[in-house]
């Protein structure tokens, strides 16, 4: 019989475990970041300001067009997993993996013709020099390994966290050793642009190893039928509440990651470099937040499923007050020293980006405290909610950083997306707050 394994630390509450299974990946990304700070100031040491900007706008379209066309099967597997575990409902849970599978691979195959079918426009857009275009183009490979949400919700679902902390090292310690070389024989644009490649794909390949691993250990494939008759036969809800998800998701990619296009668009790829930089060192705030919300949403998710309204909105605040709160001191150092860190990691020549650094931190602050209201919302099946949110979100952060660029320039960018999560989190909390209160359906 395979075992439910979402709370393999049952017994504790659900506060704690949420705890638990986030300082399992954050150990993990805690290496992964240590290492990304170190390929990133080789990678701006080795190359020209200018240069720079065009690798990481290159890489960001990948991740732009990964965000935009990624289906969000993954919320659907944890969400309607968890109830299959809980049910003991092992052929509903099968069917559910065979769907949302399929559906993954044919979303990351399409996403290559797609993100290929868009590089033209975006080349003269953002101007790109012909071979930069090209490179770009042999950069859409990445794409479908950059759409791996599926196999980290497998092992969510699994609870076996320690595996996607060791997981999340993968690329991070391919690009710092590749990088260290590189530096050493003063390698130019094109080896760097192959080096992120690599390293995006080898984490893909690794990431959907666990997974299946994962399912298959605890005996969760035992007997799975491989038909395509699950895709057309679902379970009511299934596409519903995957296309709401959708289109949550994709209004996420407007405050995370358009604003650097948005940016080397507007101010040219030197600026795009100014602003990866310092978005690079505010994960010190969004890798702890991206990693309690994966941990979250399960136990939020369970306590939907049992109908404790109650203790899931109490979960969910008082998780987001403990992140902020731990997360002030780091934010003071950053206002404090964010000068001289950016100097000692990149150089002297990009001491300007301390202002936007400060800016991107104190909109990273705003992400740990809310951490739990999207998990919520979908665990309670208010998608819809979530959207609406997202789309006030968009609205003000698209409508407010075209003009605040004009006037400030980079830091326009950082002043958009602090009023932008202003929004996104209050509204969110509202709404969270308000459906708490009434009797799930």
């Amino acid at each position: 019989m395979p075992r439910h394994a979402i709370h393999p630390t049952a017994g504790i509450s659900p506060l704690a475990r949420i705890y638990r299974h986030a300082g399992l990946l954050l150990s993990g990304k805690a290496v992964g970041g240590a290492m990304s700070l170190g390929y990133l100031a080789l990678a701006l040491r080795a190359l020209e300001p200018a240069a720079f900007g065009v690798l990481v706008m290159i890489e960001g379209y990948a991740m732009v067009m990964a965000g935009i066309l990624q289906s969000e099967a993954w919320k659907l597997l944890v969400h309607d997993g968890a109830k299959f575990l809980h049910q003991g409902a092992q052929r509903k849970l099968q069917r559910l993996v065979v769907f949302v599978t399929v559906i993954d691979l044919a979303v990351g195959t399409a996403a290559i013709l797609l993100a290929m079918a868009a590089i033209p426009f975006v080349g003269v857009w953002l101007d790109w020099p012909p071979a930069a275009t090209q490179a770009a183009m042999l950069y859409c490979l990445a794409v479908p390994f950059l759409m791996v949400a599926m196999p980290s919700g497998m092992l969510r679902l699994t609870g076996c966290f320690r595996r996607l902390s060791w997981q999340l090292t993968v690329m991070p310690s391919i690009r710092l050793m590749g990088a260290a070389l590189l530096h050493w024989q003063q390698a130019e644009l094109g080896a760097f642009l192959v080096l992120w490649l690599i390293s995006d794909i080898a984490a893909g390949v690794v990431l959907w190893a666990l997974g299946l691993h994962a399912l298959h250990q605890q005996g969760h494939l035992k007997h799975l039928k491989l038909s395509l008759r699950g895709v057309v036969t679902t379970e009511p809800g299934w596409w519903t509440y995957l296309l709401q998800a959708k289109a949550a998701s994709v209004l996420d990619i407007v405050r995370d990651r358009l604003p650097m296009l948005l940016v080397g668009g507007a101010l040219k790829a030197e600026a795009a470099g100014f602003y990866r930089l310092a978005a690079g060192l505010t994960k010190v705030f969004s890798m702890p937040g991206e990693l309690l919300t994966q941990s979250v949403f399960p136990d939020l998710a369970e306590l939907a499923g049992r109908g404790e309204r109650a203790a899931l909105w109490s979960v969910a605040w008082k998780s987001g007050l403990i992140a902020g709160l731990a997360a002030l001191p780091l934010f003071i150092a950053i206002l404090l020293a964010g000068g001289p860190i950016i100097q000692t990691i990149a150089g002297s020549g990009y001491g300007a980006a301390a202002t936007i650094l400060a800016l991107l931190a104190a909109a990273r602050l705003f992400d740990l405290f809310g951490f739990a209201f999207e998990p919520g919302l979908l665990a309670i099946g208010r998608v819809g909610a979530l959207a609406l949110s997202k789309i006030a979100m968009a609205a003000t952060e698209l409508g407010g950083i075209w003009p605040l660029m004009a006037v400030l320039g980079l830091n326009g960018a950082g002043i958009a997306l602090i009023i932008s999560s202003l929004v996104l989190y209050g509204l969110m909390a509202g709404a969270l707050w308000k459906f708490s209160a009434r009797r799930f359906p």
